[in-house]
Parts: structure tokens; C-alpha cells; sequence
């Protein structure tokens, strides 16, 4: 197994999404959290579905650019609609 330093992984994963056209804020936010699962032992949801969302967002199936609306339907409830966007 090859290991490559977290910088490298995290500096990939970022450049990916923006090529997909992801903000680099949003990016960021997708790539630490993929790191943190692998960290975690959850590699399933880790660094090895960089490829699958990015095609995913490539062929629009997931919104890169998504609308994210959070509104409040009564005193103790959230509801977010996250506009099909990553995560």
C-alpha cells in the first residue's frame, strides 16, 4: 500500500472538485470530510469516492453550485433542502 502525505491527498481532492466546478470553499468542506472518515476507519465514505462524486457532479447528477434553502416550519423543527447538492 502506497501512503502519500494528508497535504497531497487534500491538495488532489480540492483541485478535483473545483474542476468540477465545486466553490473552493465547498471543496474544502467535501475533501475534510472524506479525509475524516478515512481517518476515522471509515474508508468507504473516505478519499476512494473522490472519482464517483466527481463524475457524479460532472454529469450533473449531483448539483455542484447547489441552492441550499433552511427554512423553519414550527418552533423546534429545521427543514434543509440541500438542492441535491454534494453530501
Amino acid at each position: 500500500m502506497t501512503k502519500l502525505p494528508l497535504e497531497a491527498i487534500r491538495d488532489f481532492s480540492n483541485r478535483v472538485f473545483t474542476a468540477v466546478g465545486v466553490s473552493e470553499a465547498d471543496a474544502s468542506v467535501i475533501t475534510e470530510a472524506m479525509i475524516h472518515a478515512d481517518l476515522r476507519g471509515h474508508g468507504s465514505h473516505g478519499t476512494t469516492r473522490i472519482p464517483i462524486y466527481a463524475q457524479r457532479l460532472k454529469a450533473g447528477a449531483v448539483k455542484a453550485r447547489p441552492e441550499i434553502r433552511i427554512e423553519r416550519p414550527a418552533p423546534a423543527f429545521l427543514r434543509v433542502d440541500g438542492d441535491n447538492g454534494p453530501g
